[in-house]
């Protein structure tokens, strides 16, 4: 055999074969027999608290776990309250808010969902919200939000992560162990930190280094530390320097302190709302719901409630509300005959309903947006 230095070779790659990134296969999870040793590869996903830590740091397997969960939950909770009875759509809300919404999001203070799993996630929050208002398949789902009283899963994600970085960046850092590893440079309320290889990542060089917290840029490709966000997210939401310290018993903080931290957390939920209300409803849609309320109607029968949901979401039984199904379908009222029949119609207008009417105070058939009907007064 001739020696290596009488190889013709004219690349390296003559010699060695690259593997490019379609030719790569999964890593092997079967143990592996060394004299006699048997050594147990490291998993994929590693459970911890309830979280599920992939080893490529994503997050499709915990957010598919608690998707899992919530499906299963929802499943059982849906028995309580039939589309005729039991529950008032008030009670199932709220069943809703206590169980199904914190289960879902768990972790969602840090681990960011893809757009993928954020439709899914959506997909069976919709589900929550028609068995909350018995609304049919067809209706606007940014109606059925409002209706519902549950925002989308976009502006939950984002409540909750600016109320985690409010929490976490007023926090002592000797008493908080995720505020002891904020970056350098964020203005903390002692000298107490904790060792971390947040240099290990910073090593980098080019576009693989990560953004700093202070860093402006929100258009680049190049991802930022978890922490990093928080600490960012913390920046903008406090109008001034230094933050607030939130209340505790090892160091009081001062009045001005307290009103401080409180008005930050009641920006951030009003912000939220407003991004709610001026999401993209259809024209026919006019109702929209007061800061932290729900619909007062909500706490009657289901049944009596789901019709004035449907009829108010532009989707019901009504001959003047029909969708793509049968656009060629009548849309006259079968009692008169004479108009169309829209909710304003049944309710205030057909002839042939006035004995209907009779006795009863002129109030109850007032459906405008101001009415009284729809006071928002039932604290949610």
């Amino acid at each position: 055999m001739r020696p290596p230095s009488d190889w013709n070779f004219r690349h390296k790659t003559d010699l060695i074969h690259w593997r490019t990134p379609k030719e790569k296969v999964a890593r092997s999870e079967h143990p592996i027999v060394v004299d006699g040793e048997c050594i147990q590869p490291a998993p994929k996903v590693v459970k911890w608290l309830g979280f599920h830590f992939e080893n490529n740091h994503g997050t499709w397997t915990h957010y598919a776990n608690r998707l899992a969960l919530v499906q299963a939950a929802f499943d059982s909770i849906k028995r309580l309250s039939s589309p005729g009875g039991r529950l008032t759509p008030y009670s199932a809300r709220r069943m809703a808010k206590a169980n199904i919404i914190p289960t879902l999001l768990y972790s969602a203070e840090f681990l960011d969902p893809s757009a993928t799993m954020r439709h899914k996630m959506e997909v069976l929050l919709n589900r929550v919200k028609r068995w909350i208002t018995n609304c049919f398949y067809s209706t606007n789902t940014n109606v059925l939000s409002a209706e519902a009283c549950i925002m989308p899963v976009d502006l939950y994600l984002e409540q909750i992560r600016d109320m985690a970085a409010i929490r976490w960046s007023t926090a002592l850092p000797d008493n908080n162990i995720a505020m002891a590893l904020f970056p350098p440079g964020f203005p903390l309320h002692d000298s107490f930190c904790l060792p971390s290889n947040r240099r290990a990542a910073f090593s980098k060089t080019g576009g693989m280094k990560p953004k700093t917290w202070d860093s402006t840029s929100y258009t680049s490709v190049q991802w930022i530390l978890p922490i990093d966000d928080v600490a960012r997210r913390a920046r903008l939401l406090f109008s001034k320097w230094p933050v607030p310290r939130k209340l505790n018993i090892w160091s009081p903080p001062d009045p001005d302190e307290c009103e401080y931290y409180d008005n930050t957390l009641k920006q951030v939920r009003e912000h939220i709302h407003l991004k709610w209300k001026l999401l993209n409803y259809p024209e026919y849609y006019g109702y929209r719901l007061v800061f932290r309320t729900c619909w007062r109607f909500m706490t009657i029968n289901k049944f009596a409630a789901s019709r004035l949901h449907q009829m108010r979401a532009g989707k019901s039984y009504l001959k003047a509300q029909n969708d793509w199904t049968n656009p060629e379908a009548s849309v006259l009222c079968p009692r008169c005959e004479n108009e169309p029949e829209t909710f304003e119609h049944v309710i205030a207008d057909c002839q042939a309903l006035t004995s209907a009417r009779v006795g009863q105070p002129d109030e109850i058939f007032d459906i405008s947006l101001e009415s009284l009907i729809w006071a928002e007064n039932k604290k949610g």
